[in-house]
C-alpha cells in the first residue's frame, strides 16, 4: 500500500507541477518555462499510459483558456508534442527495468466505495464531511453547467475509470475538493437569519475536517511495518550479507531497516515475475534453479503474506518446501515472522 501511494503521489506532483510551470506568466522568460513544462510532463512517461490523460486534459484546459490565435496554436503544438513524446518513450521503456508503470502489484484490494472515503479505511480517498459538500458544490454549480461542462465530463470519466483502476481516484479527489470549496464558501458568504447557526456549522464542519484528518494520520501511523517487523529486520541486519528473497513490495522495508540486499522490487518488472515463480513453486528442483542462478541466501515472511497476500494456507508453493531442513533453515520465528536461510 505504501508503493502503491508513493508511487501516485509522485506521479500527481509531477502533473502538478508540469501544468505550473507551463501557466508561469512571464515575458523574459516565457520559452524557457515552456521547456521546463515539456521536460516534466516528458517524466511521466516512466509511470505509463494514464498520466498522459491527465496531462493533456490539462494542457487542453490551458488551450481552450487562450485568447490569441498564436497562443492556441502554440498550445494545440505542445499538447500534441508531450502525447508524441510520452507515447514514443511508454513503448520503449515499457520493456526495460525504468519503467513504473501500475501493474497488479498497485492494486489496491477495496471495493470503489470504501476506496473513495477515508473515514472507511482508505489511504487514496478523501473524509465523508469533504463528498457531502462536494455533493452539494455539485448542485449549486448546476446552474453555471455549461461553464462546467468540462469539468462534469472529466469527473463522470474519472468515476468510470476509477472503477477500473481505483488510482485514478486520487485524480477524482480534485474535482471533489474544488466542488467542496465552492459549496464551503457558498456558505461563508451566505446571509444568515441567525448568525449563531452559521458559526456553530462552519464550527462543525471544520471539526468533521480535523477528525478525518487525524483519523488518517492515526491510520497512517499504524500501518506496516509494526515492531514485530521492526525486529525481525534488525534481527537480520545481523546476519551475514546476502540477499534476501520476499514480497517485492516489502522489499523497501528490508533495505531501509536491515541493509541487506534484496532480490526483487515492484520497479523491476523481471525479477518481480522471478520472485512471484520462485514463492508459487512447489517444485524443490524448479525453486533451487532459480535460487542458486540468482544468488539467493535468505527467504523473508511475514503474517500477511501467510494470510493471503501470497498464500492462504502452509500447503502452498514455497511455504510448503521450507520444512525440507536439507534444504532450508529457520533462523528467525518470532511474532508470525520468519526468515529462512537457503542451504542448499
Amino acid at each position: 500500500m505504501a508503493n502503491f501511494f508513493t508511487h501516485h503521489t509522485i506521479l500527481f506532483f509531477l502533473i502538478a507541477l508540469g501544468f505550473f510551470v507551463f501557466t508561469i506568466k512571464n515575458e523574459k522568460y516565457n520559452v524557457i518555462f515552456k521547456i521546463l513544462a515539456i521536460i516534466v510532463f516528458a517524466s511521466t512517461c516512466y509511470f505509463g499510459l494514464h498520466s498522459l490523460l491527465v496531462a493533456a486534459f490539462l494542457l487542453i484546459y490551458h488551450y481552450n483558456k487562450r485568447a490569441s490565435k498564436l497562443q492556441k496554436l502554440l498550445c494545440k503544438i505542445l499538447v500534441l508534442f508531450v502525447l508524441g513524446f510520452n507515447v514514443l518513450f511508454y513503448f520503449i521503456l515499457k520493456s526495460s527495468h525504468l519503467y513504473f508503470g501500475t501493474s497488479s502489484t498497485f492494486d489496491v484490494a477495496q471495493p470503489l466505495f470504501q476506496a473513495m472515503i477515508s473515514d472507511f479505511g482508505s489511504v487514496i480517498g478523501i473524509g465523508i464531511t469533504i463528498w457531502l459538500l462536494a455533493a452539494i458544490g455539485f448542485i449549486l454549480s448546476w446552474k453555471y453547467k455549461f461553464k462546467f461542462i468540462l469539468l462534469y465530463f472529466t469527473m463522470f470519466a474519472l468515476i468510470f475509470l476509477s472503477t477500473r483502476y481505483l488510482f485514478f481516484v486520487m485524480y477524482l479527489n480534485v474535482i471533489v475538493v474544488f466542488f467542496a470549496a465552492h459549496a464551503f464558501k457558498k456558505i461563508l458568504d451566505r446571509e444568515w437569519d441567525l448568525e449563531f447557526i452559521k458559526n456553530l456549522v462552519i464550527i462543525v464542519l471544520i471539526c468533521s475536517f480535523l477528525f478525518s484528518a487525524v483519523s488518517f494520520a492515526n491510520r497512517i501511523a499504524e500501518a506496516p511495518p509494526d515492531g514485530s517487523i521492526l525486529r525481525s529486520l534488525r534481527e537480520l541486519g545481523t546476519y551475514e550479507k546476502g540477499i534476501v528473497l520476499t514480497y517485492p513490495e516489502k522489499a523497501w522495508w528490508i533495505e531501509y531497516y536491515s541493509k541487506q540486499p534484496v532480490f526483487s522490487s515492484i520497479l523491476d518488472k523481471d525479477r518481480t515475475a522471478i520472485a512471484n515463480e520462485i514463492l508459487q513453486s512447489k517444485s524443490i528442483e524448479l525453486t533451487e534453479d532459480l535460487i542458486e542462478q540468482h544468488s539467493i541466501r535468505y527467504i523473508w515472511i511475514d503474517s500477511e503474506m501467510t494470510d493471503g497476500q501470497v498464500w492462504s494456507s502452509r500447503e502452498q508453493g514455497l511455504l510448503w518446501l521450507l520444512p525440507n531442513q536439507d534444504k532450508f533453515k529457520n533462523l528467525y520465528n518470532i511474532d508470525h515472522v520468519e526468515i529462512w536461510e537457503y542451504i542448499g
